[in-house]
């Protein structure tokens, strides 16, 4: 009797035994979520904090926070435009995610292209050169005036778990503490 229950509970205890396969290397670009840490550093402004940013369906989720963790600025882009909702609850409107984040932390941040670049990938839509770091991403990209350079990646993927770019005057610090995709 138990030979016959071993029989059959066994490859399925091996199976869970197995090694699991590497998380997507790139995950959609209508799909994931990362959290980490942002520091935006400009001529006489600056802002440090936590970063959510999420992808859905064509729409950003960005919420901007201290360091303490609360949250200084919730933005919504969509096909339709943007919207924010600040700390203290009010809502604003605009044509651009950028023009909202700058009411927020005081810079503008080119939303567009980091949602490619923090994937480690340059926008589709746009011009650009960058230097290939051999393994089918990139160590460097130069798009639209900024020019991005990627740290490390996370173990098994090509996403970047550092990201630093520099455009003018203005320089963006992204550490990623986690990604998700579908």
């Amino acid at each position: 009797m138990y030979r016959r229950w071993l029989g059959l509970v066994a490859p399925l205890l091996m199976s869970a035994c197995a090694a699991l396969p590497p998380p997507s290397l790139v995950p959609a670009a209508d799909g994931y979520r990362l959290e980490g840490r942002i520091s935006v550093r400009a001529a006489e402004q600056g802002f440090s904090g936590g970063i959510v940013w999420q992808s859905s369906g064509g729409r950003q989720d960005i919420l901007l926070r201290t360091p303490l963790g609360q949250g200084v600025a919730e933005v919504h882009v969509d096909a339709a435009g943007a919207g924010m909702t600040d700390s203290a609850g009010k809502q604003y409107q605009a044509d651009s995610g950028e023009a909202l984040v700058q009411q927020a932390i005081g810079v503008a941040l080119p939303l567009a292209g980091l949602a490619h670049w923090l994937r480690g990938q340059p926008d589709p839509a746009r011009p650009f050169s960058g230097q290939p770091d051999g393994h089918g991403g990139w160590l460097s990209l130069e798009q639209d005036g900024w020019h991005i350079e990627y740290g490390q990646a996370f173990a098994g993927t090509r996403l970047p778990k550092r990201l630093s770019a520099h455009r003018d005057d203005l320089e963006i610090r992204l550490v990623v503490d986690a990604w998700q995709a579908p």
